[in-house]
């Protein structure tokens, strides 16, 4: 099927939206965090093109035009909150997996099918070599491991457009969003890292805050605890978007 480049449609029609994500890794030691050597599982992909075939762009059509009727929708005046009913974060399996580990997530919430961590980051040109996975590699591998949503990367968000991009993943379409972050200090992030992934499971109806599942949770005294029954972190949005590299909706 003919493959169209959609670099020019992520950007102008997702009315400049932009976003981030990140995955499952080992925890760093402890000299590794009185060191200050930042968590590195995702590397941002130079070449920024995304190409979608035919009938992923009639999907992409549909999914603007339902963001564009969210934009123009009354503000909701009763605050509540969207979550997704039973999702599970899978921890990372190493320092580089944080990917793996939320598409693995993601997956598991999408098609009930549970894939490993190490074929997941075989698939994603997952390598040691260059410090984890690539940003740009999220939708489309997610695209061709199911057909129920076609995930869409949007670049450096605002914070209204993390709100109303992953209002439209978890309420509208019941589906978890991945952010890919950058943190240089403890003030931006809970740890500094060069770039990780994260699950987004929840949203307020305001899209003012959206909750977070971290694969790095409860591997260090502080970090958002999960387990059997994993606690998840909210987090405003516009705290998000001075950290937030990638979206990927």
């Amino acid at each position: 099927m003919k493959k169209w480049i959609a670099s020019i449609l992520s950007i102008a029609m997702l009315l400049s939206f932009g976003v981030s994500a990140y995955a499952d890794t080992e925890p760093a030691t402890e000299s590794e965090e009185e060191n200050g050597v930042p968590y590195t599982g995702v590397i941002f992909d130079t070449d920024r093109t995304q190409e979608f075939s035919e009938e992923e762009l009639e999907k992409i059509e549909e999914k603007l035009a339902s963001v564009e009727a969210l934009k123009n929708s009354p503000v909701q005046t009763r605050l509540s909150k969207f979550t997704l009913p039973g999702f599970t974060i899978y921890r990372q399996e190493n320092d580089i997996y944080c990917v793996p580990a939320c598409v693995k997530s993601a997956l598991k919430y999408i098609t009930g099918n549970v894939y490993s961590q190490s074929s997941i980051a075989s698939a994603m040109g997952t390598s040691s070599s260059i410090g984890g996975t690539r940003d740009t590699a999220i939708a489309p591998y997610m695209n061709q491991k199911q057909s129920r949503y076609t995930y869409l990367r949007v670049d450096n968000p605002s914070a209204n457009s993390i709100g109303l991009l992953s209002y439209t993943a978890i309420a509208t379409n019941d589906v978890p969003a991945f952010m890919c972050i950058e943190a240089d200090n403890y003030s931006d992030w809970l740890y500094p890292t060069q770039g990780h992934c994260l699950n987004v499971r929840a949203v307020y109806t305001d899209k003012s805050k959206v909750e977070l599942a971290d694969p790095l949770g409860g591997t260090q005294l502080g970090y958002p605890y999960y387990g059997t029954c994993p606690t998840y972190t909210e987090h405003s949005v516009g705290d998000l978007a001075r950290i937030c590299r990638t979206l990927v909706w």
